[in-house]
């Protein structure tokens, strides 16, 4: 199992940091210890369900984004997964304009 606490911590890293977030702030909208963030974040514990969705409350995402786990990452899905993250927080009128510049980039689907 310590590979799905490092992976869960992995991603909770990223996303903590892509909301600008450091693990003290982090800790403080959860209200828990610093330390709990750390030891999360470092694979050194598996937090129940509930408080991983909390913390994915806090980040601003969903639960199924910490959650999903691919067995091998490629150089395509690491970019869709960044892709993800960065518009998964984002209002429907930003998702929507993201959409339609692609639209004009892309314009052939594969």
């Amino acid at each position: 199992m310590a590979l799905l606490e490092q992976r869960l911590g992995q991603k909770v890293a990223i996303y903590r940091r892509r909301a600008g977030l450091t693990q003290v702030r982090l800790a403080k909208k959860l209200r828990v210890a610093p330390e709990t963030i750390n030891r999360l974040e470092r694979g050194k514990t598996m937090p129940s369900i509930a408080t991983i969705q909390k913390v994915a409350g806090a980040l601003g995402v969903e639960l199924s984004e910490l959650l999903r786990f691919r067995e091998r990452q490629t150089r395509k899905t690491k970019a869709l997964d960044l892709l993800l993250a960065k518009v998964g927080g984002r209002t429907a009128g930003e998702i929507d304009l993201v959409t339609a510049l692609a639209k004009t980039l892309f314009p052939r689907s594969r």
